[in-house]
């Protein structure tokens, strides 16, 4: 599934808070931005109001796949945690991964069917993955896993970056073929923090766990996140939130507040 890819280089709580905060407040509070808040603006400012700014109550929704997608993070945190040099064999490989994977996530999904068809797809193709990088990158070892960067701009957490290789690699559980915008915001915020603090970006990986496959971001010019962040904080300065209905407000918390953001329902009572 991943042959030759690594050669081809061009492959590129709850509480209400008053609507009526302030902006000072807002700016205080947004002007820190991470990849998944500027999504969630691009995507529906509306939502972002809500959750970022209002911080309302929102609906009961299932996460069983973020749920998975978190344990899924957690157990390839611990491989690398454990792995101090580089593996010589394929079995060296695929029993480490086994056992992070039962140690972090064991029995969590049983009597889930869906769930635990996922999770094999995950472990065999991270399994693949990490075989297929071991025989082609020189360095194994990440330079570090899951790290946690901000600066005055930005935040966000890297899963994996090597500095020998110039890579970002972020792992996927959920079903995606192609990149999208929202990838694009995440590789330019990666590699705007990691810039800053002097580490060198030559490629973005998104590496989708489900179905095994590898897509590589495209970089944009530099200043281009930048140029983002400032359409942004200028949109929620100015309180301009609307709604976005899209393909996935079903999957929102914030559905019942939405649809009913221009209602009182006193009106009748009062």
């Amino acid at each position: 599934m991943f042959v030759d890819y690594f050669n081809i280089d061009n492959a590129r709580n709850y509480c209400y808070h008053s609507r009526d905060s302030s902006s000072k407040r807002v700016g205080i509070m947004q002007k820190r931005l991470s990849p998944s808040s500027m999504n969630t603006f691009k995507t529906c400012p509306a939502q972002y109001n809500y959750h970022y700014i209002e911080r309302a109550p929102g609906i009961y929704v299932p996460r069983h796949h973020m749920d998975l997608g978190q344990y899924v993070h957690d157990a390839i945190q611990d491989y690398f945690d454990g792995a101090s040099k580089k593996p010589t064999k394929s079995l060296e490989i695929t029993q480490r991964i086994d056992s992070s994977f039962d140690k972090i996530i064991g029995n969590k999904f049983v009597g889930q069917p869906e769930m635990m068809k996922k999770l094999r797809s995950c472990l065999k193709n991270f399994k693949e993955f990490e075989i297929y990088r071991a025989r082609k990158w020189k360095t194994y070892e990440p330079t570090f896993i899951e790290k946690n960067l901000q600066d005055d701009d930005f935040r966000g957490i890297v899963d994996f970056y090597s500095e020998p290789e110039a890579t970002v690699i972020d792992w996927k559980t959920g079903y995606k073929q192609n990149l999208n915008d929202n990838d694009t915001m995440q590789a330019e915020v990666y590699r705007y923090l990691l810039e800053k603090q002097g580490y060198a970006v030559k490629r973005v990986f998104f590496v989708v766990l489900t179905n095994g496959t590898v897509l590589q971001a495209q970089l944009q010019k530099d200043g281009w996140v930048l140029e983002q962040q400032k359409q942004i904080l200028d949109s929620i300065a100015a309180k301009n939130f609307p709604a976005r209905p899209n393909r996935y407000c079903f999957n929102c918390v914030y559905q019942i507040a939405c649809e009913f953001s221009d209602t009182n329902l006193w009106d009748d009572y009062l």
